[in-house]
């Protein structure tokens, strides 16, 4: 058995998909995993064989947020231990799901608490490459592109 917090499969030619793997855990965030989706998007990102990424999870929720046990660590960190961790995986992993230049989708089921909603909505504010996307898109729906998301259609 791994003790990877995610795994990654390749369900289709040119799909890559990262599961978080800690469905027993309600996909709890911390450290660990967080700094394993940021690894493993920063490579998928550089794969020339992966034209797409997914985000899913085992279990009832996408994540229910932050691992309460990391919270209780963090109480006897450094001001610059918290920094560091915070910034280094936390912080690190949405920034890799948003500058990552491959279309990114987040299959969200359950819960998306703090951590997790970042992480289920950081595909949907992608950098310039998803921004042209997403308008052209949603002129093809005849849709309304406003606020780096896609209203309804215009009535």
């Amino acid at each position: 058995m791994s003790d990877s917090d995610i795994r990654i499969e390749r369900p289709a030619p040119g799909i890559a998909r990262i599961m978080f793997a800690r469905g027993d855990a309600g996909n709890a965030s911390r450290p660990k995993m967080l700094g394993e989706v940021r690894d493993a998007v920063d490579l998928l990102g550089k794969d020339d064989s992966v034209r797409a990424i997914i985000l899913a999870a085992d279990g009832k929720h996408f994540s229910v947020g932050a691992d309460f046990a990391f919270l209780n660590d963090i109480t006897g960190m450094s001001a610059v231990e918290i920094k560091t961790t915070v910034y280094d995986n936390f912080q690190g992993a949405a920034k890799a799901i948003y500058r990552c230049p491959k279309p990114t989708i987040a299959l969200v089921q359950g819960a998306a608490v703090t951590v997790g909603c970042e992480l289920g909505f950081g595909p949907m504010a992608g950098g310039e490459t998803h921004e042209s996307r997403r308008r052209d898109a949603c002129d093809e729906l005849g849709g309304e592109h406003r606020d780096g998301g896609v209203g309804r259609p215009a009535a």
